[in-house]
């Protein structure tokens, strides 16, 4: 059911995540094709740490997996090694008839790996920006490297078998200095701290469901959703759900619109998180980043303003008015730059410099380049200078409401002017630049339209 290619195996919260790489399917990465446990700290453009073997006698082996929402399972003719995490910063593993073998991904960078008194293990990944601990809890961890006086290479951490054939190891992520913990679970206690926590998070999702295949594929959302999520840190300001821990492993200023609405009808304060995390990193001239993660935050494109969209439908799917306080003058800010820096004055139409700030990057209307006026964009406008004058009522500030609406009328005049959602094809070249008026043949790009048929889309 589950495919470490396509879903890989993480925990909420946590930046740690195992995925089989297959060069078939990802020509960017040049290592090995294999399973690799990655860092989702984006410190540098390096997501790899460990390339993940399983050894009998020093010989790696072939094998099958089995996951679950909780736990990996690897499987050889030899023996089978298991997989969980018990918080978002460890993994643990233990195995019976095999061993595992964790080796460094090599940049040519500073790495360095030693043990410490305590008995542990410590790497020092410098391109990842991370320190990983490694030690046993049955058997034996070891290490092999070789060293050129400088940063280690050839890093290997692996297990060692006890007498009876067993190993258990953790492996922990920390960024500065580690303290042994005093005492330590077993696999099996970890293993039920975790069944317990996604047991919880699953059952929001499964009341009344008694269908199998159903409830298959709602184990297998809710476990995405789950998985997705990473802890506080850095430009990630609150708990933020990134597009995916596979390559999309970051927060996109508009992806995170659509996981913030329809989280509202379980989860609203998640739901509110996953609003106002890139709101959070808003720059003080209004525009919102592109793109962020805990290390990383790109403002070299912007996204389109869906935002006063996507919240008339989080005000229609529930009462949010003890939130909107909060995000009306961010939404001031970020609808006043597109008005001032991305407005025409020839057609009092919003533009869009490039492919990337309209969340279709290889989209038809940019075939003869930027600038281009779109009706999705200005229609998301409207919609957004709508929500402003609502929002503005909740408020108590009537004075306000009316400007925002009156704004809107204007900008709505513009755009019936130049028929952007009909047929009529009606190129206009703005002063001192190259891009024309795009039209798609489809009415259904006109606001109204817009808003009544996400709601139907949207009711679950």
């Amino acid at each position: 059911m589950y495919n470490l290619r396509k879903e890989p195996f993480s925990t909420k919260g946590s930046y740690m995540a195992i995925s089989y790489l297959d060069k078939n399917e990802f020509k960017r990465f040049n290592e090995e094709e294999g399973l690799y446990l990655r860092s989702l700290h984006t410190f540098s453009k390096a997501s790899t740490i460990f390339r993940i073997d399983f050894l009998k006698d020093g010989v790696i082996l072939d094998y099958t997996y089995e996951m679950t929402p909780t736990e990996l399972t690897i499987i050889t003719a030899e023996g089978e090694i298991k997989m969980c995490y018990p918080s978002k910063d460890e993994l643990q593993i233990k195995g019976k008839g095999i061993d595992i073998q964790f080796h460094a991904v090599e940049y040519n960078l500073i790495d360095h790996l030693h043990k410490v008194k305590d008995g542990s293990v410590e790497f020092n990944s410098f391109e990842n920006g991370l320190k990983i601990n490694a030690r046993a809890v049955i058997g034996v961890c070891d290490i092999s490297f070789d060293w050129d006086g400088w940063f280690c290479t050839n890093i290997k951490i692996f297990s060692k078998l006890d007498d009876n054939a067993e190993f258990e190891m953790t492996l922990t992520e920390y960024d500065s200095t580690f303290v042994l913990p005093d005492s330590e679970l077993d696999y099996d206690s970890c293993k039920a701290v975790v069944d317990e926590e996604f047991s919880a998070y699953l059952a929001r999702y499964t009341q009344g469901v008694i269908d199998e295949e159903a409830l298959a594929g709602i184990e297998k959302a809710a476990y995405i959703n789950w998985s997705s999520v990473v802890s506080v840190g850095g430009h990630i300001t609150r708990p933020g759900m990134l597009m995916s821990k596979n390559w999309m492993n970051k927060i996109w200023a508009w992806d995170h619109c659509f996981n913030a609405m329809i989280l509202m009808y379980d989860d609203p304060d998640f739901a509110w998180d996953q609003m106002m995390v890139v709101f959070d990193n808003q720059h003080v001239d209004g525009s919102l980043p592109d793109v962020i993660s805990d290390g990383y935050i790109s403002r070299t494109y912007y996204k389109l303003p869906i935002h006063g969209y996507v919240l008339k439908q989080m005000m229609a799917i529930r009462n949010i008015d003890s939130y909107l306080e909060e995000i009306y003058e961010p939404l001031i800010k970020w609808t006043n730059w597109w008005l001032n820096h991305r407005h025409d004055d020839n057609t009092g139409l919003c533009y869009y410099f490039h492919n990337n700030e309209s969340g279709w990057d290889n989209g038809s209307v940019f075939n003869d380049g930027g600038d281009v006026i779109t009706p999705e964009l200005n229609a998301f406008i409207i919609l957004q200078l709508e929500s402003l004058s609502e929002i503005a009522l909740r408020l108590g500030k009537e004075e306000e409401a009316a400007v925002w609406m009156e704004k809107m009328t204007q900008h709505k005049a513009a755009f019936d002017k130049y028929h952007l959602f009909d047929n009529e094809i009606l190129p206009v070249r703005i002063e001192g630049m190259t891009p024309q008026l795009s039209h798609l043949h489809l009415c259904h790009l006109n606001p109204s339209f817009l808003e009544t048929n996400c709601q139907k889309q949207h009711k679950i």
